[in-house]
């Protein structure tokens, strides 16, 4: 057995499980990979199932397996979910898989995929509005489940998508941004003022109005200073995102 780790150009790691799987007839056995996971932690867990599954004899190797039937939503987002993860980036698969783990498997996870109905998934959008979950998350979850019950339709587990047609808030609107008053801004730069990074970012960004990952990306040579260094222009030229598959 072994757990083989490996980093991709971008530093990107994951952690590749394989068992030894004895041979019934003596002699040397079959060294065979279960698959590949984001964290030593899931890897260990992988490989420990499959241990137990060779002890016990009950060991079937990955190409002859059966995959489990769909029956139920939550069914339908796993397989959609398993298949898509492989052709997006990790931070897209994390996203996705918040969704699907926070929202759609919660909602309509242990419903009976086939008789799932129109009204089922429109009064479950609408109580999610009523909520008021923002508008951009309820879309993504609405395009999950419709792309994972459209994959059902196409395999003839349901006669037809009952995703189709339902009415959702408009993913472009925006909720109106709250705007500091000044008593606001002197109680923030008060208690900024305790942090370490009080003058070079928070002091910043609140009197440049710049995006946290506009700020986090500034680099000295995006500075441009003026005649005797009164004035400065800050040219952005990258900005820093959270990489959502490792913990952010």
């Amino acid at each position: 057995m072994a757990i083989n780790k490996r980093t991709t150009q971008d530093g990107k790691t994951s952690y590749t499980v394989q068992v030894m799987v004895p041979n019934p007839a003596g002699g040397r056995g079959e060294r065979v990979t279960i698959g590949t996971y984001r964290t030593r932690k899931l890897a260990e867990s992988a490989e420990q199932k499959e241990q137990d599954k060779i002890a016990s004899g009950t060991f079937i190797p990955p190409k002859l397996r059966v995959p489990p039937k769909v029956t139920t939503v939550a069914d339908a987002l796993d397989v959609w979910f398993q298949t898509k993860r492989g052709s997006v980036t990790s931070n897209t698969a994390t996203i996705y898989e918040s969704a699907i783990r926070l929202h759609l498997s919660p909602a309509l996870g242990d419903r009976d995929v086939t008789e799932l109905t129109h009204d089922d998934v429109q009064r479950q959008v609408n109580a999610w509005r009523d909520v008021e979950m923002g508008a951009r998350l309820l879309a993504r979850c609405v395009t999950i489940l419709h792309a994972a019950l459209d994959r059902q339709m196409k395999n003839g587990t349901i006669p037809h998508n009952p995703v189709n047609g339902v009415e959702k808030p408009s993913a472009r609107t925006r909720k109106e941004l709250p705007i500091w008053t000044g008593e606001q801004i002197d109680a923030f730069l008060t208690e900024a003022a305790k942090d370490q990074y009080h003058a070079p970012f928070w002091f910043f960004c609140l009197a440049e109005g710049m995006r946290r990952g506009e700020a986090l990306g500034l680099r000295w040579r995006d500075l441009h200073w003026g005649m005797n260094d009164e004035t400065c222009t800050a040219v952005i030229s990258q900005t820093i995102v959270p990489d959502l598959a490792n913990g952010g």
